[in-house]
């Protein structure tokens, strides 16, 4: 894990290759347990789930209330509504 940073893949159907994207912007971070909706054609919405961190050497998860939306074709994210 890299505390902070949202790993973005990208899998190609054709050949099943799997491709990591960067992405700038305020992403959520490690996250996991979330919701992932498309909202539009190249937009994903993050809601819910647990946000991971590490304080002092020791794993922490806090719960997320906030959305996040990854524009895929931008390659960024941004905080939602």
């Amino acid at each position: 894990r890299v505390y902070g940073h949202t790993p973005v893949y990208r899998l190609d159907v054709r050949s099943f290759v799997m491709e990591r994207i960067d992405c700038a912007g305020p992403a959520p971070g490690w996250i996991h347990r979330h919701v992932a909706r498309a909202v539009a054609p190249t937009e994903i919405e993050i809601t819910a789930g647990e946000i991971i961190t590490s304080v002092g050497g020791k794993e922490q998860g806090n719960a997320n209330d906030a959305t996040f939306v990854l524009d895929v074709e931008r390659r960024a994210w941004q905080v939602g509504s």
